[in-house]
Order: structure tokens, then C-alpha cells, then sequence
């Protein structure tokens, strides 16, 4: 297949280049959807002019509201993304995920343990230290399981089997936390676990 060599000697296949190129266009096109589409509509000529001509309500909704929610979802995928893409040639399986290897599980697991157990710390910056360091401790605990006593010789099918273990022990955790937790408590869980970019700003 054809590629395109680059001076530092990275190749790129072209259809690799031409999938991206798709991928990027259909994006646009979503996010031009989700930009004037909603409560308050918004006019195609008056998506490019909001801010200049277009009325208040108009101009709230699109720089206020939807364009931070739609920057937010792109940079969260694209984070997912590269987190995949490293995973995958660190344990050079291309099934490797963060949710695979328990991951972010292990962040899910912190966040609900924060949550339950104090309520008031876990407010802005409060839920992100959390998740940072159940996923840290999600990674060293795999780590060590995958190559503590197997020393060098474990390889990328032994990371992903120890992942999978550790992402359903605390998928366990997780549903005994869901399942003990004050009803409200376990509602504002579901919610808060099934995602949203209500907040962002």
C-alpha cells in the first residue's frame, strides 16, 4: 500500500491519511448540527455570524452553551483515542482500551469512593485528583500483578488477561458501591456514571 515517508523516517499509510481526512469532515459536519440545532435554533448563515448580527438568545446558545460542550466532547474523544493508540503498542495487542485493562475502571471505582465517603472534598478539582489516582493505582496494581513475579518475560497477552481480571474486580466494587450507597446517593451515581457535558463551560 502506498505511504508517505516523512525526513524522520515515520511512514504514514495514505489510506490511513484519507480515514482521517472522513473522519475530521464528519465531525465538522456533527459538530455544525449540534451547533444550531437545539431549543433555541439557531440559522446556518447565523452559526458563522453569531456574536455580530444574530440576537442575544442566539448568540448565548451558541457561544455559551453548545460550543464549549462541542469542544469538550472532541477533546475527550481525542484523549480516548490517544490513550488507546499508546495502550495498544505498550501492549502490542490491538484489543488494548483503558476500560480493557481496568483502567478507568480503577478511576470509576475512586470518583464512587469519593462521593460516598465525603461528599463536600469531592467538588471540582476534588473528582479529577480522585480519578487520577484510582487510575494510577488501577495501572501500578497491573503492573505489578502482570510482571512482578513474571519478570521480563510477560508479554502484551499477559497484560491484557491481567487487565480484563482487574477491570471485572472492580466492576464488582463498583456495582457493591452502586448497590449499598443511600438510594440518592446511588441515583447521582448512575447519573453522574452514564456521563454529561451539562456543566461545561
Amino acid at each position: 500500500r502506498r505511504v508517505l515517508r516523512l525526513p524522520g523516517g515515520l511512514l504514514l499509510r495514505l489510506h490511513n491519511l484519507a480515514a482521517a481526512g472522513a473522519l475530521l469532515l464528519a465531525l465538522a459536519v456533527a459538530a455544525g448540527v449540534s451547533l444550531a440545532t437545539g431549543v433555541t435554533d439557531i440559522d446556518w448563515p447565523s452559526v458563522w455570524q453569531a456574536g455580530l448580527d444574530a440576537d442575544d438568545a442566539q448568540a448565548f446558545a451558541l457561544w455559551q452553551v453548545r460550543l464549549p460542550r462541542v469542544l469538550l466532547a472532541a477533546m475527550a474523544g481525542w484523549c480516548l483515542a490517544v490513550t488507546g493508540a499508546m495502550l495498544q503498542s505498550t501492549a502490542r495487542n490491538p484489543l488494548a482500551d483503558p476500560g480493557l485493562l481496568g483502567i478507568s475502571q480503577g478511576a470509576t471505582v475512586a470518583i464512587l469512593l469519593a462521593l460516598v465517603a465525603a461528599p463536600a472534598w469531592a467538588v471540582g478539582m476534588g473528582l479529577s485528583a480522585a480519578a487520577l489516582g484510582g487510575a494510577l493505582a488501577a495501572a501500578l496494581a497491573l503492573v505489578v500483578l502482570t510482571y512482578g513475579s513474571g519478570g521480563s518475560g510477560a508479554g502484551g497477552l499477559a497484560l491484557v488477561l491481567m487487565g480484563i481480571a482487574l477491570e471485572s474486580t472492580l466492576s464488582a466494587v463498583t456495582g457493591i458501591l452502586l448497590l449499598y450507597a443511600p438510594v440518592e446517593a446511588s441515583l447521582s451515581l448512575s447519573r453522574w456514571m452514564a456521563g454529561s457535558l451539562d456543566q461545561a463551560n
